[in-house]
């Protein structure tokens, strides 16, 4: 439908489940323009739609699919409009642990970037074991950490500057089994 070039570039790679509420807001004005003479033309012209809504979540599931990623019992909203979107403050669970999740999206058009950054505190053996890596069994110890992963919205710039991700971690030292 007409909303989904708003939301596709940011909803790409997501699964949910559970039952959600959403407040959804469209305007699509029609009027007639004027005609390059300056007359009224007997023409509609449409112009873009305008899209302002929330999704909220109360206790669902959802998956970044690509970074292998569930989040389950998701709480919060997450509002969108025709440039992108906003989270403040989600609360979720990630591997046994509580996180947060913030989102926003900034710039327009070509220029549009969004950001999504889940923070908490995990145990270095429950992350590797979720990716299958076989040295789960020999790391110990928690750290609180934030993941940030910033991606363009155009197609080009996403080809030119590929998707970036940050993860800072106040781990200090790890026991070795």
């Amino acid at each position: 439908g007409p909303l989904k070039a708003v939301l596709e570039p940011a909803l790409r790679g997501v699964k949910g489940s559970g039952s959600a509420d959403m407040d959804l807001a469209l305007t699509v004005p029609l009027y007639r323009g004027k005609s390059a003479s300056g007359e009224n033309s007997t023409e509609f012209k449409r112009p873009p739609i305008t899209v302002n809504g929330s999704l909220f979540l109360s206790g669902n599931n959802v998956e970044f699919t690509q970074a292998k990623l569930p989040l389950q019992r998701v709480s919060g909203a997450i509002g969108f409009d025709r440039n992108g979107i906003r989270v403040n403050n989600l609360k979720a669970n990630l591997l046994g642990q509580s996180v947060r999740v913030s989102g926003k999206t900034a710039g327009a058009g070509r220029n549009a970037t969004t950001t999504v950054a889940l923070t908490g505190a995990l145990e270095g053996n429950d992350v590797l074991a979720h990716y299958g890596n076989p040295l789960d069994q020999f790391i110990r110890g928690a750290s609180k950490w934030t993941a940030e992963l910033t991606v363009p919205h155009s197609s080009k710039r996403l080809n030119e500057d590929g998707v970036r991700l940050q993860v800072v971690s106040d781990l200090v030292g790890s026991e070795l089994a």
